[in-house]
């Protein structure tokens, strides 16, 4: 099962909402999934409706009509609440996948929402292993000969005339045979275009990947920007 359809899945909650009928569960449930204080403080508001439907005595007609309306407001609540959050739902669940076991199993997380999660997983990626070694060996497209690019060398780099890979469309095959793209780095490349930012220029490269400014050149000229396959 691909992980846009485990995601669908996983979603299928917040139709249910619709029912109203175990909104507690249910938002518990997304919380919980999703690892957000946000669903959980939902569910607990539909918790405490269910309290009131047993403990409160609803004999008492304006007891009766309060409750009327709090079921009634809950219901349109919930069910606008879950549709409207549903894409930043989606969104948390693919930055879960890229996040660490610290930072799973801390229950910080769910105090977090969706910006200050993203920066905690790039912060908490890997150092590239670039920085920890002096050279990067590859082949050029015209002579299929191993070409060295020293980290301290202020000679001009070669012009690269070959097929460029698409760094926002490829798969991780192509991208994991680009130069000084680490595994690390590929998973960093797929996050980025899964929370749909991608990559536009040579800056890119830099901010978002942590490359050098002349590895980030290099590598510029083996790639293609474009968001769609051209036909």
């Amino acid at each position: 099962m691909s992980s846009d359809n485990k995601k669908s899945i996983h979603a299928f909650w917040a139709i249910l909402t619709a029912f109203g009928v175990f909104n507690a569960v249910l938002f518990y449930y997304a919380g919980i999934k999703s690892k957000s204080g946000k669903y959980i403080k939902v569910g607990h508001f539909y918790l405490f409706l269910i309290f009131l439907t047993f403990f409160v005595n609803s004999s008492i007609p304006f007891i009766t009509n309060i409750l009327s309306y709090l079921y009634l407001g809950g219901y349109i609540f919930g069910l606008v609440f879950a549709l409207k959050t549903l894409p930043a739902y989606r969104k948390r669940l693919t930055m879960l996948e890229y996040a660490d076991s610290s930072t799973l199993n801390s229950k910080k997380i769910y105090l977090l929402d969706n910006q200050s999660l993203e920066n905690l997983i790039k912060n908490n990626s890997p150092v590239p292993l670039e920085n920890n070694i002096k050279t990067s060996v590859f082949t050029d497209s015209k002579s299929f000969d191993p070409v060295i690019f020293s980290e301290n060398s202020e000679d001009e780099y070669p012009k690269y005339l070959g097929i460029k890979t698409k760094i926002n469309i490829d798969p991780e095959e192509k991208l994991s045979a680009l130069p000084f793209i680490t595994k690390q780095l590929v998973r960093k490349i797929i996050l980025e275009r899964e929370l749909g930012s991608g990559f536009r220029n040579t800056d890119d490269l830099c901010n978002k990947l942590g490359l050098s400014d002349r590895n980030a050149r290099i590598l510029a000229q083996r790639i293609d920007f474009s968001f769609k396959n051209k036909k």
